[in-house]
């Protein structure tokens, strides 16, 4: 008796002196996929990291959940999330389709500035009357597209009703090439966020003083832009995260985050 008695002790004693053991001891970390897409995804680790990335960062180390980011090009990340095991993908817009094959965290991570366009600043006269995308899409000026790439649903149901003048290419994630193309004259204007377009004419010096972004009076607010899941996402891994969003949110280095992006 006094032997089990001192084992239920030692126990004890044991159990608050070891600290606490998460619900996915052992498990394998979460994979965090990202593409190559500046000022939202860069080089891990590095200053130019993205800033989608380093919001992640602030979730995962918040929820205490041991995660590694993998370098996956954007339609094969689709494809991986749709298979078992702890997978994840920040940034992700929210549509029906994904839906139906993923889990959305409970709150999105960040909110894209109102949409606008990129021109060369020689051409700045001949956008100098235009104020919403209606006039825009109807000037007779050839927009540059990139194949299967969305701009969200604002910009897309409005290419599809004016059907204007356009030019289609295929290009990798990076933008940078494509911005390139419309400083090369091979289309007129490109749509691009306000994140993205600041982004590039500041840090490419080919670009520094020889394009405009300019903005539409029409223009929604930006895409909402959330953590999506595969579905067989560990739950209390999930719950963990969700309030780690929450809480990452109101907190000074998030805001410090978004403070650098728009500059």
């Amino acid at each position: 008796m006094r032997i089990s008695i001192v084992a239920g002790i030692l126990l004890l004693i044991v159990s608050i002196l070891l600290p606490e053991v998460p619900l996915y001891a052992g498990s394998s970390p979460v994979t965090v996929y990202y593409y190559d897409r500046l000022p939202f995804f860069g080089r891990v680790g590095t200053s130019d990291e993205g800033f989608l990335l380093k919001i992640i960062r602030l979730v995962f180390d918040d929820a205490g959940i041991p995660f590694h980011f993998e370098k996956v090009p954007l339609n094969r990340i689709f494809e991986q999330l749709k298979k078992d095991g702890p997978y994840c993908m920040p940034g992700a817009f929210k549509t029906p389709d994904r839906q139906a094959l993923y889990i959305y965290s409970r709150l999105p991570i960040y909110q894209d500035s109102s949409p606008g366009y990129i021109i060369r600043k020689n051409d700045e006269k001949k956008f100098a009357g235009i104020k919403k995308i209606d006039a825009l899409l109807k000037s007779g000026m050839t927009l540059g597209l990139v194949k299967n790439y969305s701009h969200g649903k604002w910009i897309d149901e409005n290419i599809a009703k004016s059907d204007p003048k356009k030019t289609i290419v295929s290009i990798g994630d990076d933008q940078a090439p494509f911005i390139r193309m419309l400083l090369l004259g091979r289309f007129d204007y490109i749509f691009a966020g306000g994140e993205e377009a600041s982004y590039n004419i500041r840090t490419i010096p080919d670009f520094s003083g020889k394009l405009i972004v300019k903005k539409l009076d029409d223009a929604p607010e930006g895409n909402i832009r959330w953590l999506i899941f595969s579905k067989t996402f560990p739950k209390e891994l999930l719950g963990r995260i969700n309030d780690s969003i929450l809480k990452v949110k109101a907190s000074n280095a998030y805001r410090a985050i978004l403070s650098s992006i728009l500059k």
